[in-house]
């Protein structure tokens, strides 16, 4: 079996890994368009934060992995098309027949709705477009972003921190809104307002970008993400998602999709949504791994789970808004908590739990501190992923350590339901 790869990503490797470990004797085959491998989304960022010491190194999996897994790498080599009658594919450098062809193209920071000039580039998830702007950003002074998404947020934190001016738009009326409720970030939202050179600008809709135009030494667009094109035959959603079964077949024949080109079914609503994550690519890519012969496995989807540190300030997320509460069919009800992040210190944890009212079952959790929580918003996760209750928590074994952990009143705050809100 012939098993070709295009996109080296999350999840076109972890594809390639599962594919070598479920069918030893493959040949299987990743084409990358660009020159870097495996570059992390945010390389970037942590590269301007010391985390790595050049750009090079900011990248998930080593050819070194892939090599010992017998996988063959193709870098620097662009798809063009493909025949899905004949089984073959076209790049800039060669042709190629398969037996499986799995679509792993991921997506792109590069906005739709806003006209930009061609010969820029504005964002900065691929290597090549960090390395061209990395000299851009460090000399700049005053930076501009368009987006206040997580990306946007991360990229002021950090602008903020290396000294510079930031100014920030978005067209809602919040930053975060796809991950928090408004309500729940006021202790956050207060603090932005006092921090010197940020200047966060809401409700405003940019149509158009030239640099010419702006004030700032560098705009950048870090809008939300959207699928890159890959074969105009596959059927696609009105969102250019490519449309996929269960076992993420598309509309011809042995060819998969997977990662940041499909919808996948949020597990609170049973409905298909864009969620572009690196967990749910890294899963999609092993499922279509188990499917590749025989369509054995579901892809399950998953919740919407984030967590990050904006200005020291650490936020996390997972499952339901209360904003959300349309969406969910039964009435929901919501908790609001606050308490120390250790039994040992006196920094605070601002918890937000979105509850169904009659079962009491768990369907979403929002975290803020000053301290890392983040580990938390795993817990949370899994507690939703399986359907528990309150109680059913209440008996389940959680590590503790006193510097570390919330006291057992922490469960015990949370099942009593007080400063609780029906819906």
């Amino acid at each position: 079996m012939k098993v070709i790869i295009i996109g080296a990503s999350f999840a076109g490797v972890y594809c390639a890994l599962q594919t070598r470990k479920l069918h030893p004797d493959a040949e299987i085959i990743v084409i990358e368009k660009n020159k870097q491998f495996a570059f992390l989304p945010n390389g970037l960022l942590l590269y301007l934060q010391g985390i790595y010491e050049s750009l090079e190194e900011a990248t998930f999996i080593s050819k070194e992995v892939l090599e010992k897994n017998d996988i063959q790498l193709h870098l620097n080599e662009v798809f063009l098309s493909c025949d899905s009658q004949k089984k073959t594919i076209q790049t800039n450098g060669a042709s190629y027949t398969y037996d499986k062809l799995v679509l792993a193209t991921g997506s792109t920071q590069q906005s739709k709705v806003i006209e930009l000039a061609e010969e820029e580039i504005y964002h900065y998830k691929t290597y090549q477009a960090a390395n061209y702007l990395l000299p851009k950003i460090e000399q700049a002074q005053e930076i501009t972003l368009i987006g206040a998404g997580q990306a946007g947020m991360e990229a002021a934190s950090v602008f903020i921190g290396l000294g510079k001016k930031v100014q920030v738009f978005e067209a809602m009326e919040y930053p975060l809104f796809k991950y928090f409720d408004q309500d729940f970030l006021t202790p956050f939202l207060t603090d932005l307002a006092t921090i010197p050179h940020l200047d966060l600008r809401l409700n405003q809709r940019i149509a158009h970008v030239t640099q010419e135009e702006s004030t700032s030494d560098l705009i950048l667009t870090t809008v939300n993400v959207h699928p890159t094109e890959t074969m105009n035959e596959l059927v696609t959603h009105s969102d250019l998602t490519i449309q996929t079964n269960d076992f993420l077949e598309t509309s011809e024949k042995d060819i998969f999709a997977v990662g940041d080109l499909i919808q996948i079914p949020f597990a609170l609503t049973n409905e298909k949504i864009y969620l572009p994550q690196i967990n749910h690519a890294v899963r999609s890519g092993m499922v279509v791994a188990a499917n590749l012969v025989q369509p054995t496995k579901k892809f399950q989807g998953g919740l919407r789970m984030i967590g990050t540190k904006l200005f020291d300030w650490y936020l996390a997320s997972v499952g339901l808004l209360e904003s959300e509460a349309f969406l969910y069919p039964k009435v929901i009800q919501v908790k609001n908590l606050t308490l120390p992040i250790s039994t040992t210190s006196k920094e605070m944890l601002y918890c937000k739990l979105i509850l169904e009212k009659q079962t009491q079952r768990l369907l979403g959790v929002q975290l803020l501190s000053r301290n890392n929580c983040l580990p938390i918003i795993e817990r949370c996760g899994w507690a939703i992923q399986q359907e528990m209750t309150m109680e059913a928590l209440l008996e389940q074994d959680f590590f503790f350590q006193s510097e570390y952990s919330t006291t057992l009143a922490f469960l015990n705050d949370l099942f009593a339901g007080r400063n609780a809100d029906e819906i």
